[in-house]
């Protein structure tokens, strides 16, 4: 890694991080928030175990179904997200809330609409001419409290920083896709500390996502970076260290 980040930087790279050019941008604060309630993906520790030696060899057991278990897991989330969202917004104006899954994302939409909570979202299907209007109508509304988004439609490009909350109800398989939406907050004109929280069932597929993203955040890091940067620490100390 070391050699391939010198071929890097004496041939085709100049890298500055965020806080070497935006020196006056508050921080980022990060959480896990772990979500009590009955969770059939949870796995036992021998499978929990069994899951995580699988990955680090670059084997995904067939038996996990995993893009079956990761849906269902976030739908069954879902109440338990609902909740934690009212009670979030009793003491934050805006909240900024991102998911994977459609289903995931049509269910928490609906329950906050039903509970009187002003959502405006964007996913894969909100046509492009519409999000600037709708990302315009969260930024100065104040009857919007919830910005919905899909972490990859929703995860770039636009401009958030009405909200100093975020919350991730899912994951992404890609780290660079995580941080990237997490940045919608974290962007010039945010004058507040950019507070995060992922919301995990322990010893579940949530959890072993979180290994996988730390080893591919990594390997990112020791290519393009000199150190592991703070957000690496973050999900080395936190997610790994916790679940």
């Amino acid at each position: 890694m070391k050699e391939l980040q010198e071929k890097l930087r004496s041939t085709i790279m100049i890298r500055r991080l965020k806080e070497e050019v935006l020196e006056d941008l508050p921080p980022k604060n990060r959480n896990i928030i772990e979500l009590q309630g009955k969770n059939a993906y949870k796995l036992n520790p021998e499978e929990y175990s069994e899951a995580i030696k699988k990955l680090e060899e670059g084997e995904i057991s067939p038996d996990l179904h995993w893009a079956t278990q990761r849906r269902e897991l976030g739908m069954e989330k879902v109440p338990f997200v609902v909740s934690y969202i009212l009670e979030k917004l009793e003491s934050v104006p805006k909240l900024v809330v991102f998911a994977y899954h459609k289903n995931v994302i049509a269910a928490i939409e609906k329950a906050l609409t039903e509970k009187g909570v002003g959502v405006l979202t964007i996913t894969g299907k909100t046509p492009s001419s519409q999000r600037q209007t709708i990302v315009e109508a969260f930024q100065t509304d104040a009857h919007i409290n919830v910005f919905l988004g899909n972490i990859r439609a929703a995860g770039t490009g636009v401009t958030l920083t009405a909200a100093s909350n975020e919350i991730f109800v899912e994951q992404d398989w890609n780290p660079g896709m995580m941080l990237q939406a997490e940045d919608r907050c974290h962007r010039i004109g945010q004058k507040n500390s950019v507070n995060i929280e992922h919301l995990v069932f322990n010893n579940s597929i949530d959890a072993i996502m979180a290994k996988v993203l730390i080893d591919k955040m990594k390997i990112q890091e020791e290519a393009l970076d000199e150190r592991l940067d703070s957000e690496i620490d973050f999900f080395v100390k936190e997610i790994l260290g916790e679940l």
